[in-house]
């Protein structure tokens, strides 16, 4: 019934937003978008994934996990090709983990390695949201709404941090279940100073203006007069969407994320909502390529799990 519901929920919010475009002004728009101009964003998009390995890595390493690099990769592909294939975000990441468990104790580092990627990830995501909406602090609503929020939310992840760092979660009876071991390794490694931490840091921050560079030339390419700090906060919206577990992979609402932040710094609805789907489509040929991986890795191969023991 979950899945049913998500299904009827993306399938009408793209139907609602579809129905709302003008189509005069999405063909003038495509009517700008060349072939090469689509194809280097489609190699934008496939080094991110690379990025994405390499900082999964680094993730790795903060619990004492270490793989090569080209395992790690197949492994991401093929669970990228799961994100958007399963009707739901968490297919790739428990790919990953299954790949990725060690063969000591705690076995749950995998979990919080990938637990501990994502949370950088979207740390990342906000804090060059946060440079954008700056810049557009005085032109824009939606920026000075997400200042605040922004504040606010840095100031409740210091306290919260500094009471880590007091050991305050053990005094929780619930948090020493066994279930939430991988939250509670999360949670522990957010407050060890280790060296890890600058690339894991950089190369999120490195991934995540990527992605924002990425929606600035697509708005670019197809003649729509837009700045690096809107794209940022558009992102970022974008972003945060993408963790409400309503719809399929965020089929609907991500779009509507765009298309409302679009709107809320001065960019058309049918500019907003084209870029939105354009990245779908855009992601399509790499999902391809991932599935093919997946379809022809050996057997042998995939049979193993982990083939470098910790």
């Amino acid at each position: 019934m979950k899945r049913v519901l998500r299904i009827v929920i993306s399938s009408g919010l793209l139907v609602f937003l579809i129905a709302r475009m003008d189509w005069a002004a999405v063909g003038e728009h495509l009517g700008h978008l060349e072939p090469w101009t689509a194809a280097l964003l489609v190699s934008a998009l496939a080094l991110q994934l690379a990025l994405s390995s390499w900082k999964w890595s680094w993730a790795l390493r903060i619990y004492e996990l270490h793989f090569p690099y080209t395992f790690l990769s197949r492994v991401l592909i093929i669970g990228f090709f799961l994100n958007n294939f399963l009707p739901t975000s968490i297919g790739g990441d428990a790919y990953r983990v299954y790949r990725t468990v060690p063969t000591t104790p705690p076995k749950s580092r995998a979990v919080s390695a990938v637990l501990l990627e994502r949370l950088v990830g979207i740390t990342a995501l906000a804090a060059l949201g946060f440079l954008g909406a700056l810049t557009l602090f005085d032109t824009s609503r939606l920026a000075r709404a997400y200042v605040l929020v922004f504040l606010i939310g840095a100031v409740i992840a210091v306290a919260l941090l500094k009471w880590l760092t007091r050991s305050g979660w053990r005094t929780v009876g619930w948090m020493r279940s066994p279930w939430l071991a991988p939250i509670k390794d999360t949670l522990h490694a957010l407050t060890q100073p280790r060296m890890e931490w600058l690339p894991l840091i950089a190369i999120s921050l490195l991934f995540q203006a990527q992605a924002i560079i990425i929606m600035y030339e697509l708005f670019l390419a197809l003649n729509v007069h837009v700045t690096v700090a809107q794209s940022a906060l558009i992102a970022a919206a974008a972003g945060f969407a993408t963790v409400i577990p309503l719809s399929i992979n965020g089929l609907g609402i991500v779009e509507a994320s765009i298309a409302g932040a679009g709107l809320a710094v001065g960019i058309s609805y049918e500019a907003g909502l084209l870029v939105a789907l354009l990245i779908r489509i855009l992601v399509m040929p790499l999902t391809l390529a991932a599935g093919l991986l997946y379809a022809f890795e050996p057997v042998r191969v995939r049979a193993i799990t982990n083939p470098f023991p910790q």
